[in-house]
């Protein structure tokens, strides 16, 4: 791959990926690929990691739009919307955000995961692969009083 200028370094530069994994950067590297992409001088940057994120509360704000803003507030109607959260529900919704995290150039999440007596373990179980070989993320469970 054909990047711009790394800083400190004239010229464009040559990127070797084996895998996932960048493996030599050289004005001209010696070997020749078995695939290349011409970057056309754009830069090349890792991939992008969320570090905090709640899968199975993602995209619900459009079942109940904020009124006041507040913490209590969210609290409490999410308490209430998840009464109606079932396995294909957050499994629909995550899967949304997960494309568009890696349209936007993530590669790594890391999702906490509330287990209740409301949602009990639906949303685990819903979780549960929906990333797996797509993109890499843990999952981080904590337990949240009724």
């Amino acid at each position: 791959m054909s990047i711009t200028r790394p800083p400190g370094r004239p010229g464009r530069w040559d990127v070797s990926i084996t895998g996932d994994r960048i493996t030599e950067v050289a004005p001209t590297l010696p070997h020749p690929a078995a695939q290349t992409l011409d970057a056309q001088g754009n830069l090349l940057i890792p991939g992008l990691v969320d570090g905090h994120i709640h899968l199975d509360k993602a995209l619900i704000l459009d079942r109940y739009p904020a009124l006041d803003g507040t913490f209590n507030e969210a609290l409490r109607e999410t308490l209430n919307l998840k009464q109606s959260f079932t396995v294909d529900d957050i499994q629909n919704r995550a899967k949304q955000v997960i494309e568009r995290a890696i349209a936007f150039g993530t590669t790594a999440m890391r999702t906490h995961v509330e287990v209740d007596p409301t949602v009990g373990l639906d949303a685990m179980k819903a979780l549960d692969g929906e990333a797996a070989g797509v993109i890499g993320y843990t999952a981080e469970t904590f337990q949240t009083p009724s």
